[in-house]
């Protein structure tokens, strides 16, 4: 179950997910995360009015992140959807957009 007004959190990566988390709770903003994408499918199953918003950290090299956005859009949910990229600037960013996404960030994070 998602709370009202999440944001959603799916990245394979624990270090860029918990701090995203953090830095989101700091400002009240309620944060569920998850490694995989069928796993957040399943939790969305009736929860769609309750996200505000979903950031996807899953690597963009691989298809599962553009399948996860075009299989939300294709369940109709239409909540932004917001890739964080490792780079590859823009041939991810035109696949990201071309799938349903919103926007892409790139992770600027270095731990």
């Amino acid at each position: 179950m998602v709370a009202p007004q999440a944001v959603c959190i799916v990245d394979t990566d624990d270090t860029i997910s918990k701090a995203l988390s953090i830095l989101l709770r700091r400002y009240g903003i309620q944060v569920h995360s998850w490694h995989e994408a069928d796993q957040f499918v399943t939790a969305l199953e009736g929860a769609a009015g309750q996200t505000f918003c979903v950031l996807i950290g899953l690597d963009p090299a691989e298809e599962a992140c553009f399948d996860l956005i075009r299989q939300l859009r294709q369940l109709g949910y239409r909540f932004p959807v917001i890739v964080l990229s490792n780079g590859e600037g823009d041939r991810i960013r035109e696949s990201a957009l071309t799938a349903g996404a919103t926007d892409v960030v790139e992770k600027a994070i270095v731990y």
